[in-house]
């Protein structure tokens, strides 16, 4: 049986830093596992996990975990804010998670920068 690739942006397996800032304000500094255009992954244990999305990760389109995520590019010197909503966490190891995040409405230049960080 043959396997279906259903994404619609090639992902790259980087560690890329990355700072989420939630709707508060609060700054989480953590490091990509994979991205794409679409969207990342990340991983942290479970104390950052707790802070990142206290009150759990929902599924119902209207209690989307909305952050700000920000990237800077060294070797460009451009910062790139994606707003992203959590799409869902992973239990990797008993206090270590994965948590997925897709990008919302991003644009042109957005993606044209996001693609100058990838091939860095």
């Amino acid at each position: 049986m043959s396997s279906i690739e259903r994404r619609a942006y090639l992902r790259y397996n980087v560690s890329v830093p990355v700072t989420l800032v939630d709707q508060k304000g609060t700054r989480f500094n953590v490091t990509t596992k994979d991205i794409s255009l679409g969207g990342m992954r990340i991983e942290c244990e479970s104390a950052q996990l707790a802070k990142l999305l206290p009150e759990g990760i929902q599924t119902a389109p209207g209690d989307l975990v909305i952050m700000t995520a920000e990237f800077n590019n060294s070797k460009t010197d451009e910062s790139i804010s994606l707003i992203s909503h959590a799409l869902g966490v992973l239990r990797l190891a008993e206090s270590q998670f994965s948590v997925r995040f897709t990008f919302v409405d991003i644009d042109e230049v957005q993606q044209d920068q996001l693609q100058r960080l990838l091939n860095k």
